[in-house]
């Protein structure tokens, strides 16, 4: 036997350390798997629930901004960090420091890379304000929960609605109600039938004048929101009228999305931190197969992390 290979074998763990840090890192998964677990029942009980209480449903992923396709390549960027995790493992066995922690940073390139495409999902939601707190429910008209809603947090709403429908069909409003100075009434009849012709000027011109009458409550001025989002969707739009948003429990999905999606980019955060010590090391030639029992652990962890997302992919974008 060469002496390199008696090098190797001084310095690789016994089989007995393996199994035990093995051991720790399962029964560490274990605590992760409820925590999770928990996480997707209560979403999943919510979501069957609450939402078909009042028979409103729940927000599809096209009315909250999930592009399935961008869910799909984020799972497919962790699938392949995981193949590299994998063969930095077996290449750490083999001796092969250098060559581990190479695969290392190129795991580590494509978990930066998932968080980034998050990061741009995030703003999107930001961009939307697709917030929780700031999106208007769509309640069926006369039920207790509506009720409920226009006596409380849906006022809040309404406030926030009204400086985007002045900018939007503010002036419109005005002639089509003849309070602009110097409209005729021939004016208004034609600003009126043009206003009809605009689906977000037409929102804006209900909403305003079911505002003057008293008649707008928060749930009225939501259901009108979101029919009128369904009817450019419908029609092959790809945009929503520029007003805060308004959604069936379109508040609670916002909670559960940002805490659920969240707490996965922490842990895969921390999954980073554990790969890139052995990467840095590897990099500058101090990774041995001494190593191996920790690497081994940090994979066990990445490969958790990219479990769990597959699972959460189809039940946030595609369900």
């Amino acid at each position: 036997m060469s002496s390199s290979a008696h090098a190797n074998d001084e310095t690789m763990p016994a089989p007995g350390d393996l199994a035990m840090g093995q051991m720790g890192m399962w029964l560490f998964l274990g605590t992760e798997v409820m925590f999770f677990a928990a996480l997707i029942a209560t979403y999943l009980i919510l979501r069957s629930s609450v939402a078909g209480q009042d028979g409103s449903g729940w927000p599809t992923a096209a009315q909250v901004h999930m592009n399935p396709w961008i869910g799909l390549g984020n799972t497919a960027i962790l699938l392949v960090s995981s193949v590299l995790v994998s063969l930095a493992v077996q290449a750490l066995a083999a001796g092969a420091g250098k060559r581990a922690g190479n695969l290392l940073l190129l795991a580590m390139g494509l978990g930066v890379c998932f968080l980034g495409i998050k990061g741009y999902e995030y703003s999107g939601k930001f961009r939307h304000q697709l917030l929780p707190g700031k999106i208007g429910e769509v309640f069926p008209a006369g039920s207790t929960i509506a009720r409920r809603y226009d006596q409380g947090p849906g006022l809040q709403w309404l406030d926030s609605l009204k400086a985007p429908l002045e900018g939007l069909g503010g002036k419109e409003f005005r002639l089509a109600t003849g309070k602009e100075k110097g409209a005729d009434p021939a004016a208004a009849t034609q600003t009126l039938q043009a206003v009809r012709q605009d689906p977000a000027k037409n929102l804006a011109y209900e909403i305003l004048l079911s505002l003057e009458k008293g008649e707008a409550t928060p749930s009225v001025a939501a259901r009108k929101v979101f029919g009128a989002n369904e009817a450019i969707r419908a029609a092959g739009g790809s945009t929503e009228v520029p007003v805060p948003p308004a959604l069936p429990h379109g508040n609670l999905w916002a909670s559960c999305y940002f805490v659920i999606t969240g707490l996965h980019a922490t842990h895969l955060l921390a999954g980073l931190v554990a790969l890139g010590i052995p990467a840095l090391a590897g990099v500058f030639g101090y990774l041995k197969p001494s190593s191996l029992g920790y690497l081994t652990n940090a994979a066990l962890y990445w490969h958790f992390v990219d479990l769990v997302w597959i699972i959460l992919f189809p039940l946030l974008y595609l369900v």
